[in-house]
């Protein structure tokens, strides 16, 4: 949920299931998916929008410091309803490079410092980037894979006659789901124990 005008209106409200696969310690992907309804200019959720997301991050560690580099294809298309007058081509298309540094404090806390700039990819008139963010921010993790987040950050347009800037704050919650393979060798091993039982 997004709130605005100083917390008094809810601007959006989305889910945006995401999943990622870690290739190695270096390299991640992921794939995301967004269905949101916005505000519209009477101030009630009456506005669809629907995007998905393929993801790149590579990752770095330098003692208590990680750096982070994700680069984000990112593309808006047809909502199921309310929208049907949008033109095709007004679903936007992006290419999002974020930079990010995380400091480990302790086994539970980190604080963290992000950029990330958007390159619009289906505007002729716009072939420079249109918008950046800055984020600083504070990581708890928790017991059992359970992380809280909170956070400043300043998003701006850029290249354009009268920019917008926002000054956001943020809380998160998110939670790890990690497949393990030890449980899995664990049956192995106990099957091929009672079959040998059996035997």
């Amino acid at each position: 949920m997004r709130v605005i005008d100083n917390s008094t209106k809810v601007g959006t409200l989305f889910l945006e299931p995401n999943i990622g696969y870690k290739i190695n310690k270096y390299l991640r992907i992921g794939v995301g998916y967004r269905y949101s309804f916005r505000a519209g200019n009477s101030g009630l959720l009456n506005r669809t929008a629907q995007r998905y997301n393929i993801d790149l991050e590579g990752r770095k560690k330098f003692g208590k410091f990680t750096l982070k580099l994700r680069t984000r294809f990112q593309q808006g298309f047809m909502d199921f309803y309310m929208n049907e007058n949008r033109a095709p081509g007004s679903y936007p298309i992006y290419n999002r490079n974020k930079f990010g540094i995380d400091y480990q404090f302790n086994k539970i806390w980190s604080l963290f410092t992000e950029f990330e700039l958007y390159l619009p990819l289906n505007k002729p008139q716009q072939r420079n980037f249109d918008r950046f963010r800055f984020t600083l921010g504070s990581s708890l993790d928790l017991k059992n894979r359970n992380t809280l987040d909170c956070f400043f950050r300043i998003q701006k347009q850029l290249n354009t006659a009268n920019p917008e800037t926002d000054f956001i704050i943020g809380l998160g919650y998110a939670y790890d789901v990690k497949l393990s393979k030890k449980k899995k060798k664990d049956k192995d091993k106990k099957d091929e124990k009672n079959k040998k039982e059996k035997e």
